[in-house]
């Protein structure tokens, strides 16, 4: 874990960014700008490609050694997204840094499942809660009826064949509370983080209301679980 947030502060500065992006989650999402921390402790940087939909990531070094990486071989990773809009200098939360982090899978995750996945942390620092989201490429199939016809005529053709095929994949975005004990809980709604903080959900509303904090809006809910980990006893 200190390795990791050494490599944040040095690459990319304190703040991932916050916004989703376009760039195609089949093909892999390019960052030309990456730092990644194995689970060794290994420290590598090069130019990284994710492929959510695999758990996987492959990183280019300088040295032309590419290393294809699952889940669960990989402690995080920092990345600048080239592809981010322009803001103003205001809008400091929309930087092009994100911070990407391995855990196991939510148990909620669609089949198939792999034992770990990529999430990317919206919230700050190191937690103990995390606030996460996770994008992924689900295929979308369509039954295709097909009624084969034999070498006489079509009167004599077999009984119709349902063929399945894959047209087209659709995306999915989540977010996700890591706890303190390390649970990983699926947020139906981004106002159900007081549901699983409720020793500090009277201060967190007040925080909130007192904030102009907008529980729909990612910025203002990483800034939410920001404060509440100063209301939470640190990790041992």
């Amino acid at each position: 874990m200190r390795t990791f947030l050494l490599v944040v502060i040095v690459l990319l500065g304190p703040c991932p960014g916050l916004r989703a992006q376009e760039n195609s989650l089949v093909n892999g999402r390019l960052f030309p700008e990456a730092a990644l921390v194995l689970t060794t402790g290994t420290l590598l940087q090069g130019t990284l490609r994710l492929y959510p939909d695999q758990e996987r990531v492959t990183l280019t070094c300088a040295n032309d050694s590419t290393y294809s990486l699952p889940a669960q071989l990989v402690q995080g990773f920092a990345v600048k997204d080239p592809l981010r809009p322009q803001r103003a200098p205001q809008e400091t939360y929309l930087s092009a840094e994100r911070v990407f982090r391995s855990f196991p899978l939510a148990a909620d995750e669609p089949p198939p499942r792999a034992g770990w996945g990529f999430y990317e942390q919206l919230s700050h620092g190191p937690g103990p809660v995390l606030l996460l989201r996770r994008e992924q490429a689900l295929p979308l199939n369509l039954v295709v009826p097909s009624r084969p016809e034999s070498a006489g005529s079509p009167q004599t053709a077999g009984p119709p064949l349902l063929i399945i095929k894959q047209v087209r994949y659709v995306y999915r975005t989540r977010l996700y509370l890591r706890t303190a004990t390390g649970g990983m809980i699926g947020l139906r709604k981004p106002q159900n983080v007081l549901k699983y903080l409720p020793q500090q959900a009277p201060r967190l509303r007040a925080y909130a209301r007192e904030n102009g904090l907008h529980y729909a809006t990612l910025r203002d809910l990483a800034l939410l679980i920001d404060y509440a980990n100063t209301l939470l006893p640190p990790t041992p």
